[in-house]
């Protein structure tokens, strides 16, 4: 089969019910297609073609390393608490740095975070970038931002894994520190019982949340700026609520199928909790957390609808 090769009398309504058929990957293709010509309507500085000339500023190089190059001739763009995890450990077996089988969840996570395990754009010389920018596969699975945000308190500031103390330490301190009235010695000293609440006004003090004011911490800082969409012209723009059907085509268009994304994940249980931790929100802290993910929201088609059960005027 042509992966290059699109059937012009395929229609996107028979894509749609035919998703998770192996056989119609070309069919799925179109579809996404489709689904990505949205992004460039909605990116109208994008350059063409695509080149390391695109990346001209600071943050642009410094998000390089958020894409890992995969020796198949895939490129992925890998935001944390999209699947991050299982992505880095298929992505390892693409490489064939992984030895113990092929089975992807038997791969240890401490494995595929471990540092110099992959390597990202942000390594190699402009010759290379410019190969993976009109040669490689280069894929991106994007969240719900709110959805995602909310992973990433709940991993990091209500977890109790080595991580999530690092981060309570580091982060959960400082916040309750700086908005909790009469905090307690224990809250002072470790940090571990962030509200959201707090949370988000952290996110709203940019003088606490920026980096040199101008980046967050890479699990919230969202996508747009992570992986630079406008620049890098994915091939394949796949969803975390179409996960095994985007990372299947992803998978076939990287000329990896002989893989297979974890079927066995653990399904996230996030969005069922978005009403209970954003409700007790105001109106008006939603409306300037929206606006710090605006434009994921815009690029990636996602709407309000899921957390205040209507969009803003």
């Amino acid at each position: 089969m042509n992966k290059n090769k699109i059937p012009e009398e395929i229609s996107s309504e028979i894509c749609d019910s035919a998703l998770s058929t192996a056989s119609i990957f070309d069919c799925c293709k179109f579809c996404q297609e489709n689904k990505h010509r949205f992004k460039d309507d909605e990116c109208p500085d994008c350059t063409s073609p695509y080149t390391t000339d695109s990346f001209t500023g600071p943050q642009s190089k410094q998000n390089l390393s958020n894409h890992i190059r995969s020796s198949s001739h895939a490129s992925a763009c890998v935001a944390l608490h999209v699947a991050c995890t299982n992505w880095k450990r298929v992505l390892l077996l693409m490489n064939g740095d992984w030895h113990n089988g092929t089975n992807p969840l038997e791969i240890p996570g401490h494995v595929v975070h471990a540092e110099g395990v992959f390597k990202n754009l942000s390594s190699l010389n402009d010759t290379e970038r410019n190969q993976i920018f009109s040669e490689y596969t280069r894929f991106l699975i994007v969240r719900h931002p709110f959805e995602r945000l909310l992973s990433a308190y709940r991993n990091k500031l209500e977890g109790r894994t080595a991580s999530a103390r690092y981060f309570q330490r580091r982060i959960g301190r400082q916040i309750i520190k700086a908005f909790r009235v009469n905090p307690s010695n224990h809250s002072l000293t470790h940090g571990d019982d962030v509200t959201f609440a707090e949370f988000i006004q952290y996110l709203l003090t940019p003088e606490l949340s920026l980096s040199n004011q101008s980046n967050y911490n890479e699990h919230w800082e969202p996508i747009t700026k992570l992986c630079n969409p406008c620049i890098m012209k994915y091939n394949l723009l796949g969803k975390f609520e179409t996960l095994l059907d985007d990372s299947a085509l992803a998978l076939y268009l990287a000329g990896a199928d002989h893989l297979t994304f974890p079927t066995g994940h653990k399904p996230s249980s996030t969005r069922k909790q978005l009403r209970k931790y954003f409700d007790p929100l105001s109106i008006s802290a939603i409306r300037r957390l929206y606006e710090i993910y605006a434009e994921d929201f815009r690029l990636f088609d996602y709407s309000l609808e899921d957390v205040l059960g209507f969009e803003f005027g």
